[in-house]
């Protein structure tokens, strides 16, 4: 039987291999779709839906619109851009089931990092 520590241990390593995916791999768990449930939306093949949520491969242009007319996004968004209306190069900020996410641009393949809201 399991310890209060190793839970918290487990939870930990949890929300840590969550937050270590890449942005696409992250939005799909978040909304609740497994590898396979995201091929099957997409039509394609589960290894290339692996292969495209873990950032080792780029989708087609068609498949990139699909994918972001499915999250609600732009395409650049996808990929982790985001301009404001001069054409300037802002920080994107995504919001996921009422919580708000900064993508960290930095590393590759891109994460999410929850941030706080003002107010809270």
């Amino acid at each position: 039987m399991p310890t209060n520590i190793q839970r918290t241990i487990e939870r930990q390593r949890a929300i840590y291999e969550t937050l270590a995916m890449p942005l696409l791999y992250q939005l799909a768990r978040m909304h609740g779709l497994s590898i396979r449930e995201f091929a099957e939306v997409f039509e394609i093949s589960k290894n290339h839906a692996e292969a495209v949520l873990k950032h080792r491969t780029t989708p087609s242009l068609e498949l990139a619109f699909q994918i972001a007319r499915y999250f609600d996004l732009k395409v650049d968004e996808l990929f982790g851009w985001q301009f404001d209306d001069t054409g300037n190069r802002r920080p994107l900020v995504l919001e996921v089931k009422g919580k708000a996410f900064r993508v960290k641009s930095t590393d590759s393949p891109l994460k999410l990092v929850e941030i706080e809201r003002e107010g809270k």
